[in-house]
């Protein structure tokens, strides 16, 4: 019998999962919430943002182009593990987050591919350039002005993408999480203007409505039994 040999060491294998797993699903929110420029990055990116605030283009290239990279990237790498020669499930879509569940899940076959050496140093480059186009802030340290609001509610969102600029605007948005979305949709309060690989994409001007006018079910109340009182001994 012929000895296994992996072309990604154990360690590697596992250093690679575990980042996979841990930082793709915030750092894909992350990204999502500086590419329509919600957030405020680097200090430099600040000053030129403050003085440029009225005429910007409210979209962020460099962080779009780094989340373009990192797609690719994984995608790459998923395409070729599956001609590995062992039938694979596919990823359950193309996010981000489910293409680093997918490999994370796959890293001894990724590892057992002929060729595959590379990947680990190309996935954690797209990952460390993607962070770097995100560079956010500290949350009380975002500052969100009216431009970027309205900019906010024309943005075709997913539930996860809604809810992370929900906690970023406040206000009406509070509260917009990514069960309440699923509540909304599922009651036809709102409906979806586009769906892909099973995940529902909705204008997020029209979660907001939605989630200002729609009444949350209350919990029925409870009878309270009336005691009765002791009765009189004769």
């Amino acid at each position: 019998m012929g000895r296994t040999v992996f072309t990604i060491s154990k360690a590697e294998r596992k250093r690679l999962a575990d980042k996979l797993i841990k930082e793709l699903p915030g750092l894909a929110e992350d990204l999502a919430i500086t590419e329509v420029r919600l957030d405020r990055t680097t200090r430099n990116d600040r000053i030129r943002r403050q003085s440029n605030d009225s005429g910007r283009e409210p979209y962020d290239h460099q962080a779009a182009k780094a989340a373009k990279a990192l797609n690719d990237e994984l995608q790459k790498w998923v395409e070729f593990t599956m001609r590995c020669g062992t039938v694979l499930n596919p990823p359950a879509n193309n996010s981000i987050p489910a293409l680093g569940r997918w490999l994370a899940r796959n890293v001894t076959y990724l590892a057992l591919t002929p060729g595959s050496e590379p990947a680990p140093a190309r996935i954690h480059g797209a990952i460390k350039w993607a962070w770097r186009a995100v560079d956010l802030p500290e949350e009380d340290e975002i500052s969100v002005n009216p431009a970027r609001v309205t900019d906010a509610h024309k943005e075709v969102v997913s539930a996860s993408q809604a809810a992370t600029l929900a906690r970023h605007l406040g206000g009406t948005a509070i509260g917009l999480n990514k069960n309440r979305v699923h509540t909304l949709a599922k009651n036809h309060a709102v409906e979806p203007v586009d769906t892909k690989d099973g995940t529902h994409f909705f204008v997020f001007g029209d979660l907001l409505v939605a989630h200002a006018t729609y009444t949350r079910r209350q919990p029925p109340k409870t009878k309270t039994k009336r005691k009765r009182k002791p009765s009189k001994a004769k």
